[in-house]
Formats: structure tokens, sequence, C-alpha cells
């Protein structure tokens, strides 16, 4: 948050960024709990819904909009003697950098039926992503979008981890969230998944303007 550059006044990033700035505010003024409850995601316009992934790396095709798609599995790592290694290096040919990612991490330990449930910590930093997407805006490119697509690799409580996905519909901001994978053994499926998907490539219409 803080200083830093302004926000374009065009009203689709302007309405967008008010919005998510309210959520922000809104769950580090007044929301006390660390798991965020249903009557929480309803008044703040946060859309929950869970992201079924493969160990082969993709998600349903059903899902609908896409804006992530994971490397390879021709280009994805192989085992060696000495851990891991690229089974070739992938062309950064025609490769879109057009999404944010992050990494972040969180104390909190899930009770049984709770892993359906976002964490105050996941919004915030989705939300404060996405702001600075907005504000980058004429600054660090001559382009923005406008649903302004987010990934975040969560890591929770004691090795869990999981994939979000978010962006903003222009009326919502809507979260898809994976599975909790255990990560207290060598889960090497599980870490396959989380390379391909942390070097994935940016597809769909995020709404170029």
């Amino acid at each position: 948050m803080g200083g830093g550059p302004e926000i374009p006044q065009i009203p689709a990033i302007r309405a967008r960024y008010d919005a998510l700035k309210h959520i922000y505010r809104t769950a580090l003024d007044n929301i006390e709990e660390t798991l965020l409850n249903p009557n929480d995601l309803q008044n703040l316009h946060i859309k929950n819904f869970p992201l079924p992934l493969t160990y082969n790396g993709h998600s349903d095709p059903a899902i609908e909009p896409s804006f992530f798609s994971p490397l390879d599995e021709n280009i994805a790592l192989k085992d060696s003697d000495d851990g891991f290694m690229p089974k070739k290096y992938p062309s950064l040919e025609g490769l879109k950098p057009l999404y944010k990612a992050s990494l972040m991490a969180s104390v909190v330990e899930f009770n049984d039926g709770d892993d359906d449930r976002l964490t105050c910590g996941e919004l915030l930093n989705i939300c404060e992503i996405m702001m600075d997407h907005f504000k980058g805006y004429r600054i660090h490119a001559d382009s923005t979008y406008i649903k302004a697509p987010v990934m975040v690799l969560s890591c929770l409580g004691s090795q869990h981890v999981r994939i979000l996905m978010a962006h903003h519909d222009g009326t919502d901001l809507v979260v898809r969230r994976s599975e909790l994978f255990g990560l207290s053994w060598k889960n090497v499926d599980a870490l396959r998944l989380f390379l391909r998907w942390w070097c994935s490539e940016g597809v769909g219409d995020a709404e170029c303007i």
C-alpha cells in the first residue's frame, strides 16, 4: 500500500482498483479471524470456487475463464542422481509474460472440512498484487489487463501447499483454489505439479485496454 504511482483515471481500471482497495481495507481492519467465512465473502463480493487439478498438470477443461497454461510435461523436470534436472530447456520465444504470480506463507492449521475456506492472508496477498498491477499501467507497460489474473502458490500450516488462481470480473473477485497438497514427505508428483504451474504461460482473454 502506501505511496507510489496513482491509478489512471480510466473507468474500467478505477472501478476495479477501488473494489480491490475496499476488500483489502475491510479485510485488514475488520476481519479478525484467520479463515474467511461465507458471510465475509458475500459482503466483499468474493466468489470462492474449487480448482480441480490433475497430477498431469491440467485443470478441468470445463473451468472458464482460464488464464494460465502449465508448462509442457515434455519440458518438466526429471529425476537425476543429484535431484531434479530439466529434460530440455524451453524456448522463451513467443511466451507472454502477462500475468503476476506470488509465493506466500500463512501460519494456519485447518480443521477437518475447513480446507475449502480462504485465509485472510491469501486474500490480502491477491488484492495487493492486483492493485500493483493496475498501478503499473502506463509506467511499466503501454496496456493493462483489466481482469488482472493472478496465481498464488500458497504455503499453509505445517507443510501444506495449494494453488490459487484469481481474477476480477468487473463485479466480483473470483478465486479458485486447488486441494491442499502435503509436502511432509517427498511428494514428487506434487512438486512436479507446482513446477509446471509456476512456469505457466498466460492464455485466454484478460481484456487488454
